[in-house]
């Protein structure tokens, strides 16, 4: 079991490893940090295998991901659109902005 969990954690860092450092990964500064901090944690599971800090730092980390990718995916492109409206509607003479 042990072994298990060490190659899905470095199959993890590899990853996140190859999301820091890879051009086709578009995140930007945020996405790239919480990879970075992604690889960290899995090194460390990796050199403490039984570590409760470690596993909690991973975990963390890993929610942390997941949240930015919900974020990015559900809620960011309602806000997008609003801004973008409301900067078009700000721009626009003929349009009351208050709306």
């Amino acid at each position: 079991m042990v072994f298990t969990g060490a190659c899905a954690v470095a199959i993890i860092a590899l990853h996140a490893f190859w999301c820091l450092l890879s051009r086709r990964v578009s995140d930007g500064i945020v996405g790239k940090v919480l990879y970075l901090l992604l690889v960290l944690a899995a090194l460390g599971e990796l050199s403490r295998p039984n570590s409760q800090v470690a596993d909690a730092v991973l975990y963390c980390t890993f929610a942390a991901v997941g949240v930015r990718h919900w974020w990015m995916k559900v809620v960011w492109p309602h806000i997008r659109i609003y801004m973008i409206d409301r900067i078009r509607c700000a721009t626009c003479p003929h349009k009351d902005h208050r709306q």
